[in-house]
């Protein structure tokens, strides 16, 4: 899967397999429709590829997990929809 470098960031945080739910204040993001406006970039883990990269929005922990091929798109679509700061300067 190719990625756009303007979206490529470090790896940060913790693997996160609960991906709609905060591994540290339990913020369910999803129900908030904040997942993905959340998302920080994508990232390269050595033994998983590409991950998302996302930071709680309540106390901006910072985790990941693995990017498919249609959670990527999604996350392009979205930051298109919000026009996020980072990615929109």
């Amino acid at each position: 899967m190719e990625i756009d470098i303007k979206y490529r960031i470090n790896l940060s945080g913790i693997y996160n397999a609960m991906i709609d739910i905060c591994p540290k204040c339990g913020n369910r993001m999803v129900e908030n429709q904040q997942l993905y406006k959340n998302c920080k970039g994508v990232a390269s883990h050595p033994g998983m590829g590409d991950v998302l990269v996302f930071e709680c929005d309540k106390c901006f922990k910072t985790f990941f997990f693995h990017c498919t091929e249609s959670f990527y798109h999604y996350f392009i679509m979205m930051c298109e929809k919000w026009k996020k700061n980072r990615f929109y300067n």
